[in-house]
């Protein structure tokens, strides 16, 4: 034996075997998950039992709930009231000298005509 090894050492790394569920159905057993004595829960023990997954789906909904309600305030900052809007429409006239419509606050009043310019209002109707 090389460097004094012994034929019989202990491996670097050992496997350990993991429990599974056991075999038998559910109904034999008493109970959807019954606990065995002694074992880890198996996976579908773990994973899958019945308040887990209710509180799972629970938080799911009330987070698109959640979400659902910050879009809708969101919106209805980007949006002005309906009374600044109301506010924002106003009669358009057209221009006496070349017929060019524009509001009514940009017009120019002048002898009972509107005009766009001082200059057109300088040259009147055409």
């Amino acid at each position: 034996m090389p460097f004094g090894v012994d034929s019989y050492a202990e491996p670097l790394y050992s496997i350990k075997r993991i429990p599974t569920c056991p075999t038998t159905p559910p109904a034999a057993q008493g109970g959807l998950f019954q606990e065995r004595a002694g074992a880890p829960p198996c996976y579908a023990e773990r994973h899958f039992g019945g308040e887990g997954v209710f509180k799972i789906l629970l938080l799911i909904a009330i987070g698109f709930v959640v979400l659902a309600l910050f879009r809708a305030y969101q919106r209805s900052l980007g949006q002005p009231s309906s009374s600044t809007r109301e506010k924002t429409v106003e009669d358009m006239v057209k221009c006496a000298h070349c017929g060019v419509n524009l509001p009514r606050s940009e017009a120019i009043y002048s002898g009972g005509n509107f005009f766009c310019t001082p200059e057109h209002r300088q040259l009147g109707k055409k």
